[in-house]
């Protein structure tokens, strides 16, 4: 800027104006474009000053006004981890379980994905569809139709491993008749009387077997041990590692079949009782819901009065099987129209007595966990679901004795219809 245009702008206004020349205005007009050009570039005091604060809260942290950034810090939601399924019926089907399955009953079904590890006790046990985990299954039959991601562990009376299941980790099975047709990435441990080895094996191989089977498609990658009557040659000729065989001993090894058919019939017996037991006490629950005060009033009269209840109850269970045997032969007899009203009132006569014969024994079982808890547990005994579970309990276990379960059978279904018979008399008499 020059001399004149800047003493131009600062000189106070005066009523004597100097009269400048035109050389002097055109200088003084290009100094005061640059002048406003400059003044646009240059913070005024305030927004300098404005600016300072800033720059001196953004480089001083300590700064009463400066503010303090923190840095938002995101937690994922850590993931919710699959619930398990748990399942207990005469028929059971495995539809789709995102985790662990525990399940049990007569007819076992595996018919969607399970998402990690299966715990399968039933009579019949059959794996349609892949189990990403391990499986453990005990059974009287064992059917792997399926892809298994794990380990297999099962026993059976049979245990099937066919053409379209495959073992992800390592089988260790004990059975009657024994056949592993799909592929195993691990090793094998296997006992069987009869056994069947249809495919490849990735690991090592622990065979004790009566008879086997060794068909073309089996193959053995790492070694084989096996106890057996006789020598297998095709065992050799299927294995592309050392090859070991023991002979049978009766001193010293016994054969297979014989401990194992022991433990295998107990292990049947100990299934059909757990699956006894749950099918019954869900019937009884389901009775207590539907009938309430009135399913546990039987149970209650007869353990006031046993010995009636008994007497009373083996009459209903003599005479009514009696009575309605007599009308069906009657109705052959009879006029058409008649006897067909006969004939029904006989088949609803046998049809109530089996029902009734049932639900009286979840009636006895009512008494009789009743009379344990009061004994044991006053508290519990107060709660009719633990009182059916406790009562069901020895009358399960009773009824599964051979030679004798069929009297306690009987006994407690005398004792259930007679309370019936007491309690709805004394309802209709208003005791």
């Amino acid at each position: 800027m020059s001399l004149i245009a800047l003493m131009l702008t600062l000189a106070p206004s005066s009523s004597a104006t100097p009269i400048p020349n035109e050389a002097d205005e055109d200088a003084a007009a290009e100094d005061v474009d640059a002048n406003e050009a400059g003044d646009e570039a240059v913070p005024t005091d305030e927004e300098g000053s404005e600016a300072d604060s800033e720059d001196g809260a953004e480089g001083d942290p300590m700064a009463d006004d400066a503010p303090v950034e923190v840095p938002e810090v995101v937690q994922e939601a850590a993931p919710m981890p699959a619930l398990a399924t748990f399942e207990a019926s005469n028929r059971v089907e495995i539809e789709e379980a995102p985790g662990d399955v525990f399940a049990t009953g007569d007819d076992l079904r595996v018919t969607g994905n399970v998402g990690d590890n299966a715990f399968l006790l039933g009579r019949q046990v059959t794996i349609s569809e892949p189990v990403d985990g391990d499986v453990v299954a005990m059974g009287m039959n064992v059917r792997v139709d399926a892809p298994v991601g794990g380990d297999l562990y099962a026993m059976g009376q049979e245990v099937v491993v066919t053409g379209d299941g495959s073992i992800g980790g390592t089988v260790i099975a004990a059975s009657q008749n024994l056949t592993l047709n799909g592929p195993v990435t691990g090793s094998v441990s296997l006992r069987a009387a009869e056994m069947k080895l249809g495919n490849t094996i990735g690991g090592d191989a622990k065979l004790n077997f009566g008879r086997a089977q060794i068909t073309n498609k089996a193959a053995i990658a790492g070694d084989v041990r096996y106890v057996a009557p006789e020598a297998q040659p095709d065992l050799k000729e299927a294995t592309t590692g050392e090859v070991a065989f023991s002979l049978v001993d009766d001193g010293e090894e016994e054969p297979p079949g014989g401990p194992m058919f022991i433990l295998q019939n107990l292990l049947y017996r100990v299934i059909g009782i757990i699956g006894n037991f749950v099918a019954q006490f869900a019937l009884g629950a389901l009775m207590l819901l539907a009938l309430g005060k009135l399913a546990q009033g039987p149970g209650k009269t007869a353990a006031k009065q046993p010995v009636i209840s008994f007497v009373l109850g083996a009459a209903v269970l003599i005479v009514v099987p009696i009575v309605s045997g007599f009308l069906g032969l009657s109705a052959v007899a009879l006029p058409f129209g008649l006897g067909a009203v006969v004939l029904q009132l006989g088949v609803i006569g046998i049809s109530l007595w089996g029902l009734g014969v049932y639900a009286a024994r979840l009636m006895a079982a009512l008494m009789v966990g009743e009379i344990i808890l009061k004994r044991a547990s006053p508290a519990r005994a107060r709660s009719p679901y633990w009182n059916l579970a406790t009562g069901l309990a020895p009358l399960v276990i009773l009824s599964a004795i051979p030679w004798f379960g069929w009297a306690v059978f009987l006994a407690a279904s005398a004792v259930g219809l007679g309370g019936v018979w007491l309690y709805l008399r004394d309802e209709a008499h208003g005791r």
